[in-house]
């Protein structure tokens, strides 16, 4: 009888702790273990750049306050469809100025006048620089259409990673919440060192349901680390 009430007050104590844990802080002590058995797998399911490390100890010194933002996946695709549209329209003139070049080399060919063939030459010139020019801005814009759909997906990565959700995201309003956490930690060689973990969720929302994701790691770096990393942008 003693033993099943100390059995109860037991189960009750570790409920209440879990109850009072951080959603933050149970992922982080959850990443921990599965690093001290080595468990790669997990490690991989909980963070999206996964950090290995042999330690004795860790403590969690400090979790901030999560930053709250607007989903911006429907932002995303928003300028996607703006850049497409500005690509399409540069491609046409890239075109035009790059017939014109042409219709003047033709023209330069089919000329036996030495005089109209200096003109023609000049005009060449002109329009050849015009048509590098638009050839420049399109190939910009090009390029800034595919960074953009990089960055759709390493969203949409992030947001099913957090959520389980991966078909018609686009969809979807709700927020990201965004928060980090200093980790003290004791390495194997007795080295003491400062860990930061970036965590991130998701909450998506449509028609009156809301789905609240899990926290998932996006960065774990020490300060230097993540101080540089966030100056390279």
């Amino acid at each position: 009888m003693k033993k099943t009430i100390f059995l109860l007050a037991l189960f009750s104590v570790l409920v209440t702790l879990t109850s009072c844990s951080k959603p933050e802080e149970m992922t982080i002590s959850k990443y921990f273990q599965a690093m001290q058995h080595d468990d790669k797998d997990t490690l991989g399911s909980m963070a999206i750049e996964p950090k290995f490390f042999k330690f004795k100890s860790y403590k969690i010194a400090n979790i901030e306050e999560a930053v709250v933002k607007e989903l911006e996946l429907p932002a995303y695709e928003k300028q996607l469809k703006d850049l497409e549209d500005q690509k399409k329209k540069q491609f046409d003139l890239a075109l035009e100025k790059n017939d014109a070049v042409e219709d003047l080399k033709f023209e330069l060919d089919e000329t036996r006048s030495r005089g109209q063939k200096a003109e023609i030459e000049k005009k060449l010139a002109e329009m050849g620089n015009a048509a590098k020019e638009e050839k420049d801005k399109y190939l910009a814009i090009n390029a800034q259409v595919n960074q953009m759909k990089k960055k759709i997906e390493a969203e949409k990565t992030m947001i099913t990673t957090s959520t389980g959700i991966a078909k018609d995201l686009e969809i979807f309003t709700g927020e990201t919440y965004v928060t980090r956490a200093t980790i003290k930690v004791t390495l194997v060689d007795n080295q003491e060192k400062d860990y930061i973990f970036i965590l991130r969720k998701n909450v998506l929302k449509i028609e009156g349901r809301t789905t609240d994701g899990r926290f998932v790691i996006i960065k774990i770096g020490t300060p230097e680390e993540i101080a540089q990393e966030e100056k390279q942008g």
